[in-house]
């Protein structure tokens, strides 16, 4: 029953499912390598190793150890804003512009 929740949660992708397919198989290499025969142990696990194999074509499809990068717009977006609120000076009477004190120190 492990084994097979380790196949079919590896196959769609959980994490855990692929480690537990991964333990059950090196678990059931070491069993078979110490109950079989010592004439043929090597060939009975070494045959397991390949069916296992095998089966982790499909457990592990998909298997890398490159980081996933989700490229997808943020779901909310942070504008801070700035505002001034200065006063604006009264605009000056049409004819008022050439005062004594609104002369050019130069043209004094």
């Amino acid at each position: 029953m492990t084994g097979l929740i380790g196949l079919v949660g590896g196959f769609f992708g959980n994490a855990g499912a692929r480690i537990v397919w991964v333990l059950f198989g090196t678990g059931s290499l070491a069993m078979i390598w110490s109950t079989a025969p010592a004439g043929g142990r090597a060939a009975a696990t070494g045959l397991a190793a390949l069916m296992w194999a095998l089966a982790s074509v499909f457990a592990l499809r998909g298997l890398t150890l490159r980081p996933i990068v989700h490229n997808h717009p943020p779901q909310y977006q942070f504008n801070p804003a700035f505002h001034l609120h200065t006063p604006i000076p009264a605009p000056t009477p049409a004819g008022d512009d050439h005062g004594p004190d609104n002369a050019h120190p130069l043209q004094r």
